[in-house]
């Protein structure tokens, strides 16, 4: 589906044609967030579709490490990750059963 992100109702109501939302699914916000400024209240959108999503529902979350390597968070694309260099975070969270 393509959406924006600035408008989680209408993302919810288009996965509602589509998905079975009486079943747990999954809000996958993986290289998305970064590009929602802080003005913009990234927190309060996780937050609507956390919460038009099911009991039980999985969110995915990965975001730049900048803090990590300072210099390398956007390398060119023909370099490579030497092994052990984190480039983002990530996190999986589940909601609570009803």
């Amino acid at each position: 589906m393509q959406a924006d992100l600035h408008d989680p109702g209408m993302i919810m109501d288009r996965a509602a044609a589509i998905l079975d939302l009486g079943q747990p699914v999954a809000v996958m916000l993986l290289g998305v967030l970064h590009l929602i400024q802080d003005s913009e209240d990234p927190w309060s959108i996780v937050a609507r579709l956390m919460d038009a999503a099911p009991a039980s529902s999985y969110l995915t979350i990965s975001h730049p490490a900048i803090d990590i390597h300072r210099t390398q968070w956007r390398p060119d694309p023909a370099d490579f990750a030497p092994e052990g260099v984190v480039s983002a975070h990530g996190a999986v969270a589940r909601k609570a059963a009803a």
